[in-house]
């Protein structure tokens, strides 16, 4: 039928998959495609096409939506290092920047912040978030053990002086680079507390 997927058009998609992508999907959803049955994952959705377009066509827009459920979640996981470690450097800057490297020292560091909702308020070890229920969510830092490491960074500066001639100048940073030995998983999970909607409990729990 003209309204079936020709195999053209799927593999160009296919151009667009990871690999590893592809190959997960197919062993998860077709589990007579074991390794060596085909040498290639996309021979493997040929064949199905051959048999069944339909069937292939699922299997390929499953493999996009799998890709890009991955790399969201992977942006999101690269946010939330480059947030933890804003928050590592701005509590421990006095000792990065000191003369001498600073002995072994606990920082807590914020959780993150929950989908749809707004920080309201920092109290001892965690952090109190107001959701679009009208509810509370509190949610414990994360204890993280840090070491520091002696680093050194040059920057450098080329300036074009009023006669032409080119003027490069080098300076030389040295720092204590924080190293995060352990992270108190337990910690950010916390105990979440909520008030005034009793639903919020069980979201406050799937927020572990």
């Amino acid at each position: 039928s003209d309204d079936l997927p020709s195999w053209p058009h799927l593999s160009s998609l296919l151009d667009s998959i990871d690999s590893t992508v592809l190959h997960g999907v197919l062993h998860q959803l077709s589990p007579q495609f074991k390794d060596g049955v085909f040498s290639k994952d996309r021979s493997a959705v040929e064949h199905v096409h051959s048999q069944n377009p339909a069937v292939a066509s699922k299997l390929v827009h499953i493999a996009l939506k799998r890709q890009a459920s991955n790399s969201t979640a992977s942006a999101s996981a690269s946010a939330s290092a480059s947030s933890r470690a804003a928050s590592i450097s701005s509590a421990l800057n006095s000792q990065i920047r000191a003369s001498t490297v600073p002995g072994r020292t606990t920082v807590f560091v914020p959780p993150d912040a929950p989908a749809r909702a707004t920080a309201i308020a920092t109290i001892d070890g965690g952090v109190v978030y107001s959701t679009i229920g009208g509810g509370l969510v509190t949610l414990a830092s994360s204890a993280l053990e840090v070491s520091f490491e002696r680093s050194t960074s040059s920057n450098v500066f080329v300036t074009t002086l009023p006669n032409g001639d080119v003027q490069t100048q080098t300076s030389v940073v040295v720092v204590n680079a924080p190293v995060t030995a352990t992270d108190d998983s337990a910690g950010t999970a916390g105990a979440a507390a909520t008030t005034g909607n009793p639903g919020l409990q069980d979201a406050a729990t799937g927020l572990k």
